[in-house]
């Protein structure tokens, strides 16, 4: 779901137009502790080859239910707890 900061910059209608539009951005988990500026490069270090994109689980979590999709991506060890409750809630 967009953060809740485009609401405070853009006016709480922005939250629901961004997610209607399925144009989720791009995720990223903190592994170390740091400063990131304007500027600097960001690269991907690793890429999983069985993974699951943002933009497939955003659809299978809101607009086109897939249960298979959110177990397998619960279950990836990538995935955080937080996240994995989430993605599991309502499967059973």
């Amino acid at each position: 779901v967009p953060c809740f900061k485009l609401g405070l910059r853009l006016g709480p209608a922005i939250v629901q137009q961004f997610h209607q539009s399925q144009r989720n951005g791009f995720y990223v988990r903190v592994l170390e502790r740091g400063e990131v500026a304007a500027g600097d490069t960001v690269a991907i270090m690793q890429r999983d080859p069985g993974g699951i994109s943002i933009a497939q689980l955003y659809r299978a979590r809101f607009f086109q239910p897939d249960p298979m999709l959110l177990r397998r991506a619960a279950e990836h060890p990538a995935t955080s707890t937080e996240w994995r409750g989430e993605l599991l809630e309502g499967l059973d």
